[in-house]
């Protein structure tokens, strides 16, 4: 991105008085040439005062660009998600096993519809729950989490175990793979916003 262009043509500074089109950020040149423009006595923008509140007000603002700048602890995020999966089952058993999941939750599992939406999942999560023998065991905490550089977005890797009893009452298990992308809500919370649920082939 080029500061140095937009910024000339914002506040009316000419842009023949700094080196025009060149990056601020790779140009050190670049640079001391506004800084010196704006505090020597020896510059033509220091002897007009109104061109001298221009070059300051550059400035001003270019401070406020680098001093915006986040530090993402990213270890602190992977740890904020494990955390959040980690206490479903017990909000899952409280009576909230929609909880981590986005209002706008698209979930895709083998040989089943996609759900689409919280109020889906739970009608999903509701008859689940009378199918004999029925129960989904999920690993601890996923085995793989990766985090965007901006700590808004992430996507995990993680298994489940899917187990049901049938017509003979013999309990058969599937073991699935599990990608999830998640990203924050507009409260900094981590929700899980796509689950998409296959068959590991490399289980017994």
């Amino acid at each position: 991105m080029i500061y140095a262009g937009a910024a000339v043509n914002w506040f009316g500074i000419k842009v023949n008085q700094f080196t025009a089109a060149r990056s601020w950020h790779s140009d050190p040149g670049l640079r001391q040439a506004v800084t010196l423009a704006a505090i020597s006595p020896t510059r033509n923008l220091y002897q007009n005062k109104n061109n001298m509140k221009q070059a300051l007000t550059f400035l001003l603002i270019m401070s406020f660009i680098y001093c915006g700048r986040k530090n993402i602890d990213l270890k602190a995020e992977q740890e904020s998600i494990v955390k959040c999966w980690s206490d479903w089952d017990a909000k899952s058993k409280a009576g909230d096993p929609a909880y981590y999941w986005t209002d706008d939750v698209i979930i895709m599992g083998p040989g089943a519809p996609t759900i689409k939406g919280k109020e889906e999942f739970l009608e999903m999560f509701s008859s689940m729950q009378k199918i004999p023998g029925f129960n989904m065991a999920w690993d601890k905490e996923p085995s793989s989490i990766e985090i965007s550089k901006d700590g808004q977005m992430a996507y995990l890797f993680a298994k489940n175990k899917v187990t049901m009893t049938d017509s003979t009452g013999a309990a058969n298990s599937l073991t699935n793979q599990v990608l999830q992308i998640w990203n924050k809500d507009k409260d900094g919370n981590w929700r899980a916003a796509v689950s998409v649920m296959y068959p590991d082939a490399q289980a017994k």
